[in-house]
C-alpha cells in the first residue's frame, strides 16, 4: 500500500488501517471494506458481487486514505461475528454459543468469531443485548 501511505503523507493524512493492511488481510482470504468508525465508506458496499480485488482496494485506500477496516461478515468470509456490548456477559455467552478460537476485546465489550453456517444477521437474546 505504498501509493496509499504516500498519498496520505502528501495529504496531511495519517494512513488508516484499510491503507497499510487491507491487502494483507484480503491475502489470507478475509473481504475487507473501508469504514469511518463502523460506518461503511461505500454505499451498496453489500451488494459487491465476489470479494475486492486488489485494484479496488488500491483505489479504495487513494479515495479514503485515514479510513479503518472491516471484515465483512457473513458468506463472504464465511465468518459469523457475536458482538457483545458488555464486559459481564463473556462466559455466558460462550457457555450459549460455544467455545471459540478467537475472541477480540472491544472498546465495550467483545467479539466471538464463528464459522459462518448460513445465519443471517440478528438482535442477539437476553441477557446478551
Amino acid at each position: 500500500m505504498k501509493h496509499a501511505t504516500a498519498l496520505a503523507l502528501n495529504t496531511g493524512v495519517s494512513p488508516g488501517v484499510y491503507a497499510q493492511h487491507a491487502k494483507f488481510i484480503m491475502g489470507l482470504g478475509l473481504p475487507v471494506i473501508p469504514v469511518n468508525g463502523k460506518i461503511p465508506c461505500q454505499e451498496h458496499y453489500n451488494r459487491r458481487q465476489g470479494p475486492p480485488t486488489a485494484q479496488s482496494i488500491v483505489q479504495n485506500a487513494v479515495k479514503y486514505p485515514g479510513a479503518d477496516m472491516a471484515i465483512l461478515t457473513g458468506a463472504p468470509s464465511c465468518i459469523t461475528v457475536i458482538d457483545l456490548d458488555t464486559r459481564d456477559t463473556l462466559d455466558e455467552a460462550l457457555k450459549y454459543f460455544g467455545d471459540t478460537p478467537m475472541v477480540v476485546r472491544t472498546g465495550k465489550g467483545w467479539h466471538l468469531f464463528y464459522r459462518h453456517n448460513g445465519e443471517r444477521s440478528c438482535e442477539l437474546p437476553a441477557p446478551f443485548i
